[in-house]
């Protein structure tokens, strides 16, 4: 199924990762949580935190980049917040421009 592949995805990415222990205690991933729009999926790994060389910061920064990645390259859509926006009196609202938007009004 889909939710067995994009299981199968993050455990992949995390045996990929440095930091990370795989024979020891392996990388997991599982559906914690259903909600009404969402089938949310945890990641779970260790790392060796007697190595004063690995950062477990660096390491999950790495992870959930590597995660983001390599599940949307296999076509999975991450859902974003949903902000509702009502203008009742018409009148301009301000707006946060990204980088490219805001470089390109120049």
């Amino acid at each position: 199924s889909d939710i067995n592949r994009a299981i199968d995805i993050l455990e992949e990415t995390m045996n990929d990762l440095d930091g990370i222990l795989k024979d020891e205690k392996p990388p997991m991933a599982f559906v914690d949580t259903l909600t009404k729009n969402t089938i949310n999926i945890k990641v779970m790994f260790w790392i060796n935190t007697f190595d004063k060389n690995i950062s477990w910061l660096k390491v999950q920064t790495a992870a959930i980049e590597k995660s983001l990645t390599a599940l949307d390259k296999a076509g999975y859509y991450i859902p974003r917040d949903i902000i509702e926006l009502k203008n009742y009196k018409n009148s301009n609202l301000k707006t946060h421009l990204n980088k490219e938007e805001k470089y390109a009004r120049r």
